[in-house]
C-alpha cells in the first residue's frame, strides 16, 4: 500500500502557530490491532524481464512475460524503520519540508524482516468496524513545532479541538 499523496490544508492562528489538516486516511487493521503496510517487497534486476523482451524485439521468440526469479530478491525490512511523511506545498521549499512525528500513534516495532507492520495506539487514533473488519483512521490535525535554531520543525499530531 502506498499513500504517495494525501491532500492537506494549512492555516496560521492569531499566535502565529501553523496547523495542518489532511484528508482522513484509513488503514485496515488485523485482529491484533496491527496493520501490515508492506509485505515481501521484491526488487528486480533489469534482466528479470528486459532480456527476454529485448531478444524478442530483435527477432527472437516472443517473451513469455515470466519474471526470472534468479534476478529477483526480497528486500529485508528493518525494525527501526521510520516515516518520511511530511507536508509539501508550493510555498514550502523541498529542503524545508518538516517531517511528521508519528511516534505518538504508530509503533513500527512489530515489524519483521518480510513485513512492514505497525501497531496503532494513542488517543488520536480512531477505530471502527466496517463489515466485521477494523479500520484505523490516523490523526487529521497537526501543528508545526520548531525548537531552537531548527528552521524546519516537525509536525505533531493534535486533537481537532484547539489547545
Amino acid at each position: 500500500m502506498k499513500t504517495q499523496h494525501i491532500y492537506s490544508a494549512e492555516a496560521t492562528d492569531s499566535k502565529a502557530q501553523i496547523y495542518s489538516r489532511m484528508a482522513p486516511t484509513q488503514y485496515p487493521a488485523g485482529p491484533d490491532g496491527n496493520s501490515d503496510l508492506l509485505h515481501r517487497l521484491m526488487v528486480y534486476k533489469k534482466s528479470a524481464l528486459w532480456d527476454a523482451v529485448d531478444a524478442w524485439f530483435k527477432g527472437g521468440p516472443p517473451a513469455s512475460g515470466v519474471i526470472d526469479v534468479n534476478a529477483a530478491a526480497m528486500q529485508k525490512i528493518k525494525k527501526a524503520v521510520r516515516s518520511n511523511w511530511s507536508f509539501y506545498g508550493d510555498h514550502i521549499p523541498k529542503d524545508k519540508s518538516a517531517l511528521m512525528n508519528i511516534t505518538s500513534y504508530m509503533d513500527p516495532n512489530v515489524t519483521d524482516s518480510a513485513t512492514l507492520r505497525v501497531r496503532w495506539s494513542g488517543d488520536l487514533i480512531t477505530k471502527r468496524e466496517i463489515n466485521g473488519r477494523t479500520v484505523v483512521t490516523i490523526p487529521e490535525y497537526s501543528k508545526l513545532v520548531k525548537t531552537g535554531n531548527d528552521d524546519k520543525g516537525k509536525w505533531i499530531a493534535v486533537a481537532p479541538e484547539r489547545e
